[in-house]
């Protein structure tokens, strides 16, 4: 389920269809059961900032967050339904580095998306986990065609490493 919250980016449906076979094609690339769940949030920088505070204390915005349904590890099913969490995107961010990066708005919600996902899968990107992380985005995102390979392998300043 995708929603749109904020009103600063143009997301028509077909931008929330995007988003949705993102999510789709990145959980097949990784094996998970077509029976799953993620629910995305386009939000705004001010709503970011909030959530951010609240479960973070952090009092600034920022690009995505993920909010994985199950904090054990164990996954999480209803009626045979594997409901991995939710995933917020500030899309104000998104218009921002997609400008600063050369990047459509798609490709840079993408990698947020895939970001986001591994979040949500236990994904984390500590110093002692960054590594695995950033190649299993980089392979996710190879697989979904978004970038040309090139243009993502090698840029640690994507991944704020």
């Amino acid at each position: 389920m995708i929603r749109n919250d904020q009103t600063a980016v143009a997301c028509p449906r077909s931008f929330c269809e995007f988003c949705s076979r993102v999510l789709k094609e990145a959980a097949a690339f990784l094996s998970l059961p077509q029976a799953m769940e993620v629910s995305v949030l386009l939000a705004d920088s001010k709503a970011m900032q909030v959530l951010n505070f609240t479960y973070r204390q952090k009092d600034e915005t920022t690009d995505v967050l993920a909010f994985p349904q199950s904090e054990a590890g164990e996954p999480f099913y209803v009626d045979d339904v594997l409901i991995l969490g939710d995933i917020v995107v500030n899309m104000e961010i998104v218009q921002e580095e997609s400008v600063a990066r050369g990047h459509s708005l798609e490709q840079e919600t993408a990698f947020l998306l895939v970001h986001g996902f591994l979040h949500l899968l236990g994904y984390e990107h500590g110093e002692e986990f960054a590594g695995e992380m950033r190649d299993k985005q980089t392979a996710v995102l190879n697989d979904l065609q978004v970038f040309d390979q090139a243009e993502i392998e090698g840029k640690e300043e994507w991944y704020g490493t």
